[in-house]
């Protein structure tokens, strides 16, 4: 299934930030902005803030990594959005990407992403997550010290582990709880697991 390959992933990337953060040694008091063509580098690395914009490029894997303040990411379809190594307490993720992202962020203080359909957020080890997806995508929410929030606008899955609160808005349609931190929205619990509650 779709939604435990993508969690079963997000675990081995928690195993090894740790090698990853090390990394880098920019002036974390400087700004980069950074258009990305087809073929090129599309990486933040070291800077207080970043804002990177794929245009029309598709597709495209903008990627900040070990930034102050600020990551923002503006892409199209077919997108993989990274966002690592922020500010813990402060340091903000956001990002816009259509049909097919993948974004991921991890170790910041807030994640906020607005995907397409057929899209995939994580986010792991933050103080906030937020995320607005589109139909056939997943979210999942670990190790996230106050709030996850998702909105599903079509059918979708969503996961939380060891989060402060998981908050599902599934925009009108049916919400199900289908085992410990497991929502769908708009369509049936997996053979595998059990509906607990509507």
């Amino acid at each position: 299934m779709r939604l435990t390959i993508w969690i079963a992933g997000a675990w081995l990337m928690i195993a090894s930030q740790a090698a990853l953060l090390g990394c880098g040694s920019g002036d974390q008091g400087q700004s980069l902005q950074k258009s990305c063509s087809e073929g090129e580098d599309c990486e933040c690395r070291d800077y207080n803030t970043c804002s990177l914009d794929c245009g029309d490029t598709v597709p495209c894997s903008p990627s900040c990594l070990n930034f102050g303040e600020q990551c923002a990411v503006t892409c199209m379809d077919d997108c993989e959005f990274d966002c690592q190594g922020g500010n813990r307490v402060d340091g903000l993720c956001a990002g816009q990407c259509g049909v097919n992202c993948d974004a991921y962020c991890a170790s910041v203080g807030r994640c906020i992403v607005n995907a397409g359909a057929d899209s995939n957020f994580l986010c792991v080890n933050a103080r906030a997550c937020a995320a607005t997806i589109d139909d056939g995508s997943t979210a999942t929410c670990l190790q996230v010290e106050n709030a996850c929030q998702v909105k599903c606008k079509g059918t979708c899955q969503v996961f939380c582990d060891l989060v402060g609160a998981c908050n599902v808005d599934c925009d009108g349609q049916e919400r199900k709880l289908c085992g410990t931190g497991y929502y769908v929205c708009g369509m049936d619990c997996p053979p595998d697991m059990m509906m607990t509650m509507p």
